[in-house]
């Protein structure tokens, strides 16, 4: 007698079952319900107050085998199977949310014109996905993206550029349209206290190595490098900040890609001298033979340049100015 399998329900044949007729069976176990699990696409329509039900009936085809679902007419209740599967839902709906869950559940809330992946997990449907909710595009151009923690997967829109969290939410990423003139948005929603908005690190146990962050006492946006006396060696005073700053080149110039002249410097000749705030190598190139250009940190040099003045004031008072 055949049996099935727990969550697609597929036939499984005893052995020596299904004598001339076991080839019907493969094919519709491999051709049939495994493509509707893995790339089904299925249309339902729903009206409100009515609750659809959705079967994976053992052997034969049935709609909630299907991997994606999209929902017309006006927003209800849908319900599946307890088998353990994976959904992508689209609410085409015309109004309406809509409640997909195991009955009995209270399963996952998908708002109108929403797509979110769900699964079932055995007992109910839940989130597949809670760390990326929306992820939206515009004629192909990323347009919004919305990081959030709640579990929420409706957040709503409040501009082009962002969307702001519902309850619980912690975090906000919006990428604005090509016409916007923001370009991104980090926005930490605390009231209270210094605000952190990007952290870095490195190395295989978490280090830390700077920030960005709002100081609330100074009303400013801080960009931080890790500088506790914990994470430092300390030799001694600067000795020699004068003649590291008389062999730094300072000239006046332009970005290739800018319109104003401005005193610049050259990173590939600062590192010799500074290379704690020069990166990258002189003439590198990427893979497709662009140049790889050198970066420069000039907060590297604000110790030096402190140091300099420290020693110009001491000059200075010894000659009793």
């Amino acid at each position: 007698m055949a049996t099935y399998s727990t969550n697609l329900a597929l036939t499984l044949l005893d052995t020596g079952e299904g004598a001339g007729t076991w080839g019907n069976t493969t094919n519709t176990n491999l051709g049939t319900l495994l493509e509707q699990a893995i790339s089904g696409y299925t249309t339902q329509s729903l009206t409100t107050g009515t609750t659809l039900t959705l079967t994976i009936p053992n052997g034969t085809t049935g709609e909630a085998r299907n991997m994606y679902l999209e929902f017309s007419g006006n927003g209800s209740v849908v319900t599946v199977p307890s088998n353990k599967k994976l959904y992508f839902i689209h609410n085409n709906c015309t109004s309406g949310t809509i409640d997909f869950r195991v009955a009995g559940q209270t399963g996952v809330s998908v708002a109108k014109g929403k797509r979110v992946s769900l699964v079932s997990n055995g007992t109910d449907v839940v989130q597949a996905i809670n760390h990326i909710s929306v992820f939206s595009s515009d004629s192909a151009v990323i347009t919004r993206m919305y990081l959030n923690t709640s579990g929420d997967p409706s957040p709503s829109l409040t501009s082009n550029a962002y969307f702001t969290a519902p309850a619980g939410g912690q975090a906000i990423v919006g990428v604005a349209s090509a016409t916007s003139e923001v370009s991104s948005i980090n926005w930490n929603k605390g009231t209270t206290g210094d605000n952190a908005f990007v952290a870095f690190a490195t190395e295989g146990t978490y280090t830390p190595r700077g920030s960005i962050s709002y100081n609330r006492g100074a009303g400013t946006v801080a960009y931080n490098t890790t500088s506790d006396r914990r994470a430092k060696t300390i030799y001694g005073p600067v000795t020699d900040s004068g003649q590291v700053i008389d062999a730094l080149n300072v000239y006046e110039g332009k970005m290739n890609w800018g319109t104003e002249i401005y005193p610049m410097m050259i990173a590939d000749e600062m590192q010799p001298i500074v290379p704690y705030s020069v990166t990258g190598q002189p003439n590198a190139t990427n893979p497709d033979g662009s140049p790889k250009y050198q970066q420069v940190d000039y907060t590297a040099l604000v110790p030096l340049l402190i140091a300099e003045i420290q020693s110009l004031r001491a000059r200075v008072s010894a000659l009793g100015g």
